[in-house]
């Protein structure tokens, strides 16, 4: 869970939300405001796991808000679910491949695939 409050009123000073690090189903920067709130949700379960590769089942759940204040963060901008995949190589520096495919609860519309490194954060 993220959280930031700024007191600046000039677009570049606002907090950008979005993307393949935060909320997986909409465009990088997608949401922007002074103020907002983030939180990510994963359930991981390896199915497989040697010392040299790793196989694990994701279930996620990303929500986020962005508001000119604090009072307007009831209103969530995106709430998705979805599934994913990670490949991970112990023995490669813990070398991360995944896959997640997302939809929205708000709006209805197809499924969001995003690939990338790393675990998410």
């Amino acid at each position: 869970v993220r959280l930031g409050v700024a007191t600046a009123s000039h677009i570049g000073d606002d907090y950008f939300v979005g993307g393949l690090g935060q909320v997986r189903t909409v465009a990088d920067g997608r949401f922007h405001g002074p103020s907002y709130w983030l939180a990510n949700f994963e359930l991981r379960v390896p199915s497989f796991a040697t010392s040299w590769l790793v196989l694990q089942h994701v279930a996620f759940f990303d929500a986020t808000s962005t508001a000119p204040s604090i009072a307007g963060w009831t209103d969530a901008d995106e709430l998705a679910a979805g599934l994913g995949l990670r490949l991970i190589g112990p023995m490669l520096g813990n070398l991360t491949l995944r896959v997640d495919v997302g939809w929205s609860l708000l709006d209805a519309g197809p499924a969001q695939v995003s690939f990338g490194t790393g675990q998410f954060f």
